[in-house]
Formats: structure tokens, C-alpha cells, sequence
């Protein structure tokens, strides 16, 4: 038996993450498990998720051909050991989408770490962050020990009128 296999010639464009040397406009920092049931609920409606970030809350909402769906979250301390709390600290208000199977995708880290943190820049990639620390005790110690951070970005998804904009 043989096999033979054509060689394919994919040019391919080189991507890179900008630098971000001035800090995000906004940063909000909330529950992994809380990130993912949000997009799973908006992945029902549309391949969309509208973020609209002000002083003290975040909008996730979504449209579709099934309905409208928001949810709004507003700054909060923990108020017991398995719910987090959610921070937003804003310095510029904004509204950027982003594809919803890919922070789907994203928001399956969870079970690496119990917190998230978004950080948004308008024109950015988002930045989807999750800190993972040593399970070996117990990972809500404050001796918990950083194993390091796990960090994916996804472009804003670019709209036909924001181009217009442009």
C-alpha cells in the first residue's frame, strides 16, 4: 500500500497583538463561571455579542431572528465564596461586538480559574483573561500560588456603518 500527498502553499498574513502601553479603557473583572453561562445564553439569539461599557456597569445584549437579549452588570463585592463579585473600571465609555462562538470558545477556560478579567480598548482586540493558579490546596487561599495567566484576544467585530465612519 501506498500513499501520496500533494503539497499545499498557503501564504499566510502575519497577525500581531498590538502593544498596550497606556492601559485598557475599560477593565472588567467578574465571575469565569458567570462569563460562560453569558455566552452560552447570548449564543442562542446571534453569532453577536454587543458589549456596552459605562461608568460602573457592562451591557452583554444580543439580537437575533429568535429575539433580544441583555444582560446588565454592575458593580458588586463578593457576596459569598463562589460568587466573585464584578469590577468595572472605565476610564472611556464604549460599545464593540464580538463573535459569540469565539468568546464561547474562550469562556470554557473557567475551570482554570474562578475569576476573568476583560479588557477593552476601542479598535482593539479584547483581551480575555484568566489567571491560573496551584489547585494542589485551596485555590481561593490567599497563599494560593500563580501558576501563571492564560490570555486570548478577538478582534471587534467590524460593522458596514462603522466603516461608513471611517
Amino acid at each position: 500500500m501506498s500513499f501520496s500527498l500533494k503539497l499545499m502553499s498557503i501564504e499566510q498574513d502575519a497577525l500581531s497583538i498590538p502593544e498596550n502601553t497606556e492601559g485598557y479603557d475599560a477593565e472588567i473583572t467578574l465571575g469565569s463561571r458567570e462569563l460562560a453561562n453569558i455566552c452560552k445564553q447570548m449564543n442562542e439569539f446571534s453569532d453577536t455579542i454587543k458589549l456596552d461599557v459605562a461608568v460602573n456597569s457592562v451591557s452583554f445584549s444580543t439580537q437575533g431572528d429568535l429575539g433580544f437579549g441583555e444582560i446588565v452588570l454592575k458593580n458588586r463585592p463578593p457576596t459569598s465564596e463562589t460568587d466573585c463579585g464584578v469590577s468595572v473600571k472605565v476610564r472611556r465609555s464604549m460599545k464593540q461586538s464580538y463573535a459569540t462562538k469565539y468568546l464561547l470558545m474562550f469562556s470554557k477556560s473557567s475551570c482554570l480559574s474562578d475569576i476573568v478579567t476583560l479588557g477593552l480598548c476601542h479598535n482593539r482586540p479584547i483581551e480575555v483573561k484568566y489567571d491560573v493558579k496551584d489547585v494542589v490546596g485551596d485555590a481561593d487561599s490567599p497563599h494560593a500560588q500563580v501558576l501563571g495567566e492564560l490570555k486570548f484576544y478577538l478582534a471587534p467585530k467590524v460593522d458596514d456603518s462603522m466603516e461608513a465612519d471611517m
